[in-house]
């Protein structure tokens, strides 16, 4: 169940998106400054709230101010709306506003669907209850909320997780800072080497210097898997 359409509204840069219409593969381009970091910023921002991490990733990120579209002075409201493709148009659809100690707080958390809306939370709450929520279309929200993901590969130095060794045994997902991708990949070799395969054309496609990955457990410590490129 993927995200059919999003809409932001006064979150960092962005004042207004207006309905966006995704699809399978979205490309951004723009120039620097326009709002393209922001916009894929939205998603992790979402992750924070229906894990109910909100205060606590607000307080280390700039409190509200940093959050709302030129801060409290000019913006008295984040609004989020996600719509799902599954049929029946589930949509999740929250506004936040800054408290006194310039946090945010829930003035509206709801469940909508073709067949109604639900208010699943209190004005004032200072933690989503997405989680909690029994409506049985709730369940479907939480599925895709739950399956929203974002890698951010960003770190390529030396010291970056994604080029350190990792548990062999670390491959029921990828993380979403590439820390276990040794071992994500070395389980697609041993189990599923046409996927492997498929992501090195797809890398020779924009690199065509690259041949393929050396991928196998350390000699020493053989719960650790090594990955390099060849």
């Amino acid at each position: 169940m993927g995200i059919q359409s999003i809409r932001i509204q006064n979150f960092k840069s962005i004042k207004d998106s207006g309905d966006i219409e995704l699809g399978q593969v979205n490309v951004l381009i723009g120039a620097n400054g326009v709002g393209k970091s922001n916009f894929i910023g939205f998603f992790k921002f979402l992750n924070q709230i229906y894990n109910r991490n909100l205060q606590l990733y607000v307080a280390q990120n700039g409190r509200a101010d940093n959050f709302l579209f030129f801060g409290r002075k000019i913006s008295t409201r984040i609004k989020g709306k996600i719509t799902f493709d599954n049929g029946y148009q589930n949509e999740y659809d929250f506004t936040l506003v800054p408290d006194q100690g310039n946090s945010l707080i829930f003035s509206e958390e709801r469940s909508n669907t073709s067949e109604g809306s639900l208010d699943i939370n209190t004005p004032g709450a200072s933690e989503s209850q997405l989680k909690n929520n029994t409506w049985f279309r709730s369940k479907f929200l939480r599925r895709g909320l739950e399956s929203l993901k974002l890698f951010h590969f960003h770190d390529t130095g030396f010291n970056s997780r994604m080029k350190q060794p990792s548990n062999i045994r670390d491959y029921a997902s990828l993380q979403e800072d590439g820390g276990n991708i040794a071992a994500f990949l070395y389980r697609l070799q041993e189990s599923n080497p046409d996927v492997l395969q498929m992501i090195v054309k797809v890398i020779q496609s924009v690199a065509p210097f690259f041949d393929n990955f050396y991928l196998a457990p350390d000699e020493i410590n053989a719960d650790h898997c090594l990955v390099s490129k060849t």
